[in-house]
């Protein structure tokens, strides 16, 4: 759950910076931020 407007569009930002490149599949926030 997101607590701003402005937290979740940084989150989607860099979610969709990440996301760049890699192969396709399945993600979420855990690979983004490095917890896997």
């Amino acid at each position: 759950q997101a607590h701003s407007r402005t937290a979740f569009a940084s989150g989607a930002v860099r979610a969709a910076s990440w996301i760049v490149g890699k192969k396709p599949g399945i993600y979420n926030m855990a690979d983004v931020l490095g917890s896997r």
